[in-house]
Formats: structure tokens, sequence, C-alpha cells
């Protein structure tokens, strides 16, 4: 299985998004500065089964493109975070609303200046 790091990395090094389809071929935008132009090449084929190709593995793809796997990668990375906090500084805690109001008291004495407990 491909790790967070690694899906960054080959997104990274993939050709910019966002990408869309036609029929069984995926278009990357030609110029970044024109993310509508998709007069380029291809940058993927799917390839046909039969006398039909699958649509839905094109779309499929297109919606995958790098742009959006760095969005959710960062997602992953901010929730992994925040739910890394909540365990440090309170990992007894199991209902989460009382959790966020704990969170939410906590930074209000801060930003106020107050002893926390």
């Amino acid at each position: 299985m491909t790790t967070d790091a690694e899906l960054r990395a080959l997104a990274e090094a993939a050709t910019p998004g966002p990408w869309r389809h036609s029929g069984a071929t995926v278009w990357a935008p030609m110029s970044p500065d024109d993310p509508t132009d998709y007069s380029g090449e291809a940058v993927a084929y799917v390839p046909t089964l039969g006398d039909e190709f699958d649509a839905d593995d094109a779309a499929y793809i297109a919606a995958a493109s790098p742009d959006r796997i760095l969005a959710l990668l960062d997602e992953v990375a901010r929730l992994e975070a925040a739910l890394d906090y909540i365990a440090r500084y309170d990992p007894g805690r199991e209902d989460r609303w009382a959790t966020v109001a704990h969170l939410q008291d906590y930074a209000d004495a801060a930003l106020l200046g107050k002893e926390t407990k």
C-alpha cells in the first residue's frame, strides 16, 4: 500500500490539475495560468474493452487529479493533528462535544490570561 508521503510525492510530480475527462481520455490544463484550457496533451487514456471504453474509470482518474489528492492529504494531516492534540490534552474524554467545549473554555481562558484546569 502506498503511504501518505509516497502519495504526496507522486501527486507533486504528476501533471498539475485539475483534470477533466472526455470519453476515455483524461486531460490536464494546457497551462497553469489558464486552468480552463484543456487543449494540451492527454495525461491518461482508458483502453477500450471490446467496442466500448470505460468512461467511469476515466471520470475517476480525472477526479483524482494531483490538486485534489494534495488537498485531501492536507485535510487528513490537519485532522490527525487535531485528534493527536485532543488525545494528548484530554485522553479520558469520550464525549467529543464536552471535549470541544472544554477546549473552547481553555482557549477563552488563555486569551484572557486566566489559569486553566
